[in-house]
C-alpha cells in the first residue's frame, strides 16, 4: 500500500507560508500519524 499526502502548493501564496512553518510541519505530522494509526491499530 502507499499514501500520498499533498500538504499545500508552494503556488497558493497562503499555503506556501504555512509549509515554511515548522508549527505547521509539526502539526501536519501529528495529524498524519494519528490517523495512519486510526486506520491500522498497533498490535
Amino acid at each position: 500500500p502507499a499514501i500520498l499526502v499533498e500538504c499545500g502548493f508552494m503556488s497558493n501564496p497562503t499555503e506556501r507560508r504555512l509549509l515554511q512553518s515548522s508549527s505547521y510541519e509539526w502539526n501536519v505530522a501529528r495529524g498524519l500519524t494519528a490517523g495512519a494509526a486510526a486506520f491500522t491499530p498497533l498490535r
